[in-house]
């Protein structure tokens, strides 16, 4: 039986694999958004990666950056374990959607199935977003205190960059338990008070025994 070629689905994620192992960014995680990505190192930049239908014949890329912080993250998961919430779909405490960062605008959009000269254009925008993330994120502990304290992340304000605020709450906490650098004044009053669906007396509280 023959198949319609333009009902092929294009592997695009194996693609953005492939582009971001270009740029030394590794699989660290996947989730129902996408898939995630970050340099090496306890702290990185960190870039998630999906593809969404924007019309019937096209698809464009779809992207959000941040920092990963490698022990942050296994600590949160392991207090994750023991509530009702899973770790899918968790997000770093410090992301920005693409849209915001001017310089990656506009996002190429390709049609299904894509030519040569489509895929060369999205991945002329992986390598920006790639190296952007490289360039201008985090990527010490160092790094990243500094950044809170000159209310600057990359070309954002660090309000920006705040996710969920319990999830914040718990890097703010973390980095003064493990690093005995404090970001408090300059991050909590910023936080609003939503808590869903984190039990909060397992995530900002002792480590669970």
């Amino acid at each position: 039986m023959t198949v319609n070629k333009s009902r092929r689905r294009f592997a695009w994620s194996a693609l953005a694999r492939t582009f971001a192992a270009h740029a030394s960014f590794h699989v660290v995680g996947s989730s129902r958004w996408g898939e995630d990505f970050s340099l090496p190192g306890d702290v990185a930049p960190w870039v998630q990666v999906s593809f969404q239908r924007v019309t019937n014949r096209e698809t464009a890329p779809d992207v959000r950056l941040g920092v990963w912080l490698a022990d942050f993250e296994r600590d949160w998961r392991a207090r994750l374990k023991h509530t009702a919430v899973s770790e899918i779909g968790e997000f770093p405490p410090l992301g920005l959607y693409f849209m915001n960062i001017a310089s990656l605008m506009p996002r190429p959009w390709a049609p299904n199935p894509p030519a040569d000269e489509d895929i060369a254009a999205v991945r002329e925008w992986f390598d920006r977003v790639f190296d952007y993330a490289k360039r201008r994120l985090p990527s010490s502990v160092a790094a990243l205190a500094a950044a809170v304290e000159a209310n600057k992340i990359a070309d954002h304000n660090v309000e920006a960059y705040l996710r969920h605020p319990v999830k914040v709450r718990g890097l703010v906490g973390w980095l003064r338990r493990t690093h005995g650098i404090d970001i408090s004044e300059r991050v909590l009053p910023l936080l609003g008070d939503r808590t869903e669906p984190y039990d909060v007396s397992v995530m900002l509280g002792p480590p669970p025994t």
